[in-house]
Parts: structure tokens; C-alpha cells; sequence
């Protein structure tokens, strides 16, 4: 999922591309309702980031990064409900989950980023 060239809008998308590909494996040992949501949330992230990066203000720009976070934040909710034990741990599983931390992690940075340039009266 990463690249030496960073592009968070390439992230978000190869990150619920790689969800979807994920519940598309599981479907058979996973509830519809709980796939369902994780492919919600995870294309719900890379779509806010989208309307972010086209946004009309400061202000709307950190409520999609806020959307943003709270989507990735609930993707590694079912990531992790829907990964095998600690015993069983499959690599691909493990790496959505952190890769699902990260998102939240960077887009908590954005919106504290935001507040603090509004804090300081430049934005």
C-alpha cells in the first residue's frame, strides 16, 4: 500500500480497494451486515477525502478530514472483528488493520493541523 511517492489520495483508494478485495474472500465466514459496513467505511474514507481535496473552506476542508478519521477509525473497528485470532493471523489482515490505524492517525493530524492555523487566525 505505500509508495515511495506519497499520495494520500492514492492511499485512501488502494486502501478500500484492498478492503473490498478483503470482504470479497470472507464473505462466506463473515455476516452481510458486518461486510456491509467495513465496505461502507472503508470507501466512505477515500470518498470524504475526495470531497475534501475540493472543498469550498477551511472549515469544510477539516470536517471531511474529521469524516475521514472517524470512517477509518470504524473500518479498523471491523477489520479487527472480522480478523482470525492471534494464533491464526494472516499477514493481508494484519496490514488493513494498521493500515487502517494509520489513516485515522494522519487524518487526526490534518484536523489538529486545521485548528491550530484557525488558533493562530491564518485560516
Amino acid at each position: 500500500m505505500r509508495r515511495d511517492n506519497y499520495d494520500l489520495k492514492e492511499r485512501t483508494i488502494e486502501f478500500a480497494r484492498a478492503v473490498l478485495a478483503t470482504v470479497k474472500t470472507k464473505r462466506s465466514q463473515v455476516s452481510p451486515d458486518i461486510t456491509k459496513q467495513l465496505s461502507r467505511s472503508a470507501t466512505s474514507v477515500a470518498a470524504n477525502y475526495m470531497e475534501a481535496l475540493v472543498s469550498e473552506s477551511t472549515k469544510d476542508f477539516r470536517h471531511k478530514c474529521c469524516i475521514c478519521a472517524k470512517e477509518a477509525k470504524e473500518s479498523w473497528f471491523w477489520l479487527r472483528l472480522i480478523s482470525p485470532p492471534h494464533t491464526m493471523v494472516i499477514a493481508e489482515d494484519v496490514r488493513l488493520v494498521q493500515e487502517a490505524l494509520e489513516l485515522t492517525k494522519i487524518f487526526c493530524s490534518i484536523r489538529r493541523t486545521c485548528d491550530q492555523k484557525r488558533a493562530r487566525g491564518s485560516g
